[in-house]
């Protein structure tokens, strides 16, 4: 809340939940969202705590509850609740208590940040469109709905995160185009966009403004780079600084992105990772590992995979496709397993298999499948 202390104070928040997540601070520190879970498991309880003396309020039960973002007054705070691909966002009134719905229609992201004055929130969403975009929602305030516009989108990417600088005059965009990254500045005023400057990485996983708004601290990692932190400076030109991070081991593969089409025609991609040693004739059938991502909104990218690299040391060629279901390619991908076409999915390893040994680059006899979450279950 401020007041100094010698930084080896613990106050339990939640002494009695069985997990807890957290969520958004308010911008004066002095409240905190945070997500209880009680034993058995079941739907969370999205509430608002006082860090100062410890009392919360309770402000959503439900799948997915959780509190993203808290205003400058402390007077309101937006929540999120509901299952994938149908989840709501909630504006409260914490005085009042009056709740107002802002993405009727339901989405599969569902983010909110409040402007610095407070009357604009900027969410981040995908809700009746088909890509995940950026939204300015102007609170009018007595009961008048909200007024909606569109801030940023892309015809063929989706908006995988975005930060507001301290003075609330620029937006840093990170797209997600094919399973890489490309950042951009916004200038909220003018609308003009300048790229970012790139740091190492082929996947940006966090960006904010520095407190000064002069720099953007980027996270990112890639096949060949281990996470790590970097300094973007924006006002003075110059090339982004290291701040967190070592360099990654030598002999490690990048892998390449690789087209094909499921059994009724639909495009698919994944990427192939394939050992080093491996005979220099591109189409040499190898012993492959396919790799199913979970989620199944979740989406393979090329970050850093010690598991892939390891088979890839060991000879053993590794294959991580994007079935039908996965995220990164619009809603309209995402929806495609949905209920009565879950099944479509598993054809779609079938494919995949098909693919990669009609293209000589698996060997028949030496192909395996494995995976975590929702991919394991596509696995058995």
């Amino acid at each position: 809340d401020g007041t100094p202390d010698d930084g080896e104070t613990l106050r339990e928040l939640a002494p009695d939940a069985a997990a807890v997540t957290l969520g958004a601070w308010s911008p004066n520190g002095r409240q905190l969202g945070i997500t209880l879970f009680t034993e058995g498991g079941g739907d969370g309880h999205a509430c608002l705590v006082d860090v100062r003396d410890g009392s919360s309020t309770v402000l959503a039960s439900g799948p997915a509850a959780r509190v993203c973002a808290v205003s400058g007054d402390g007077r309101r705070a937006v929540v999120r609740l509901g299952r994938r691909g149908a989840r709501s966002l909630e504006l409260i009134d914490l005085r009042s208590g009056r709740r107002t719905d802002l993405l009727p229609g339901g989405a599969t992201v569902a983010e909110a940040r409040f402007g610095v004055t407070g009357d604009t929130l900027y969410v981040h969403t995908d809700a009746g469109r088909e890509h995940v975009a950026l939204l300015a929602v102007t609170l009018l305030g007595d009961g008048e709905p909200p007024l909606v516009h569109l801030v940023a989108e892309r015809p063929d990417a989706d908006l995988d995160l975005f930060s507001l600088d301290p003075a609330g005059a620029r937006a840093a965009l990170v797209w997600n185009v094919a399973g890489c990254s490309e950042s951009e500045i916004l200038d909220l005023r003018s609308g003009l966009i300048e790229a970012l400057p790139p740091v190492p990485g082929e996947v940006v996983t966090g960006a904010a403004f520095t407190r000064d708004g002069r720099a953007v601290l980027v996270a990112a990692e890639g096949p060949t780079v281990n996470p790590r932190i970097s300094r973007v400076p924006l006002e003075v030109p110059g090339a982004p600084t290291l701040l967190l991070g070592a360099e990654a081991p030598a002999g490690l593969v990048s892998p390449t992105l690789v087209h094909y089409r499921g059994e009724d025609g639909l495009p698919l991609q994944g990427w192939h990772f394939r050992p080093r040693t491996a005979p220099t004739v591109q189409h040499t059938p190898l012993p492959t590992l396919i790799w199913l991502h979970g989620g199944p909104e979740a989406q393979e990218r090329p970050v850093f995979q010690p598991l892939f690299q390891a088979l890839v040391a060991g000879g053993v060629a590794v294959f991580a496709p994007n079935v039908r279901g996965s995220g990164g390619y619009g809603r309209s991908f995402a929806c495609a397993d949905d209920r009565d076409r879950r099944f479509v999915a598993i054809t779609d390893v079938r494919a995949t298999a098909l693919h990669l040994v009609e293209a000589g680059l698996a060997d028949p006899d030496r192909l395996g499948v494995a995976g975590r979450s929702y991919g394991g279950y596509l696995t058995l």
